[in-house]
């Protein structure tokens, strides 16, 4: 069993899969999750996955065909109120060098 993280903003969420699960079980799986937070809007039943900077459409693909790995960090996207939440985007840290 694998143990993944998704991230979005500042909410991570960590998930546990087989290899062979498909992208739509980890979709299923995260929806679950948002709902339990309360981050989901019910009425936006829909999510992107963007997996080492390429956003999947094809969720009957094996997590391990995805290119996912145990410990595997992805961003996702939900929507609300119809519209995308953007994907995290990390901030360059500022330099300390003089």
């Amino acid at each position: 069993m694998w143990i993944l993280r998704a991230k979005h903003s500042r909410i991570t969420i960590f998930l546990t899969a087989a290899p062979d699960d498909s992208l739509e079980s980890l979709k299923q799986q995260l929806f679950t999750a948002l709902r339990d937070t309360h981050f989901d809007d019910p009425n936006d039943d829909d999510i992107r996955l963007k997996i080492s900077g390429i956003v999947h459409t094809d969720y009957t693909q094996t997590l391990s065909d995805a290119g996912l790995g145990d410990g595997a960090v992805f961003e996702f996207a939900p929507r609300r109120h119809g519209q995308w939440i953007p994907f995290y985007i990390e901030p360059y840290p500022e330099s300390t060098d003089t």
